[in-house]
């Protein structure tokens, strides 16, 4: 393997099944190594995409990057030792950091773990996305009452005990949905007023499906104009939201900022990077080497970089 792998974390496999197979580690078990990897990539996704809120997609090769190997079965209860390889010039010519999201994903899920084994009902980490808590469930579904798998994430000072208690704990805390972050643009539908003011909406998303929400008297005005101009008007809504477990937005809760945006009108967000700035990230993630290979002649021989014309010569 010719990229640089680094240790990423450790899943040991413990009783019933594993302790008789002395070191080995049953095809049957597979699952969960898969289970383990989703829960990992999509937890990364998540987290690239907390800290770039003003990028609409991952990059290209952000989930091919996160490639996982493991080069053996320990001694003893199966102990798998799992090591991350991933494209260095690839990474550092297209900007992407997913080897922190990656290693900061392997924590988080280690300290869900550590909440899910708490007498007192530990809060989640902050950080974790309530989105990802669902695919807890295909993590330790092989799992038998007297097995476990201890996690351990590299640098990480002591290991967490993942049991199907465990498990059913985690999945406790989606089954009835979970509160998250909300931005989201779409249609008044309807709007209904309350006596002392404010009221509820009825929001058709621009992005497919439906929620509602209450508003406050502050409010009022741009709710029941977005919705009498509902052909060209759209409501912008910012704040916090009830979610099923399967990710929809079920309800957006009291409290939420309101604004009237056009319909196809691009939505500003004051806090977004300039584009300026957003290049030069890039230009210094760029190694020198790969600087080295763009011609300095490019606008003069644009379409020969292109499409192969003969190049034009110096004046």
């Amino acid at each position: 393997m010719n990229t640089p792998v680094k240790p990423l974390t450790t899943l040991r496999f413990h009783g019933g099944r594993f302790e008789a197979a002395a070191g080995f580690l049953e095809i049957d078990t597979l699952p969960e190594l898969l289970a383990y990897k989703k829960l990992l990539v999509e937890t990364a996704k998540a987290l690239w995409r907390a800290r770039h809120p003003q990028r609409e997609r991952l990059p290209k090769y952000f989930e091919d990057g996160i490639q996982l190997f493991f080069r053996e079965v320990g001694k003893g209860s199966a102990c798998v030792p799992i090591e991350r390889s991933y494209p260095v010039f690839e990474a550092d010519e297209l900007g992407l950091d997913a080897e922190d999201d990656v290693a900061a994903a392997v924590g988080l899920i280690d300290d869900c773990i550590e909440a899910g084994n708490s007498p007192t009902d530990a809060p989640l980490p902050e950080r974790f996305p309530r989105s990802v808590l669902v695919l807890f469930e295909d993590f330790g579904r092989t799992l038998r009452s007297d097995e476990s798998v201890e996690s351990r994430g590299a640098g990480r000072s002591s290991a967490v005990d993942y049991t199907p208690r465990t498990r059913d704990v985690l999945l406790a805390r989606v089954r009835d949905g979970y509160e998250d972050a909300v931005d989201v643009t779409g249609e008044v539908r309807a709007a209904s007023l309350r006596p002392a003011g404010g009221g509820e909406f009825t929001l058709s998303l621009e992005r497919g499906g439906k929620t509602e929400g209450v508003f406050s008297p502050e409010h009022e005005a741009r709710v029941t104009q977005a919705l009498h101009e509902h052909r060209t008007l759209q409501l912008r809504v910012r704040g916090t939201g009830q979610f099923d477990a399967d990710g929809s937005l079920r309800r957006i809760k009291p409290g939420a900022q309101v604004e009237i945006v056009a319909r196809g009108e691009p939505v500003f967000d004051p806090t977004a990077k300039p584009i300026w700035e957003i290049v030069e990230e890039i230009s210094r993630d760029v190694p020198a080497a790969a600087w080295a290979k763009v011609p300095t002649d490019g606008a003069r021989n644009l379409d020969h970089y292109l499409y192969g014309h003969p190049k034009v010569a110096e004046e």
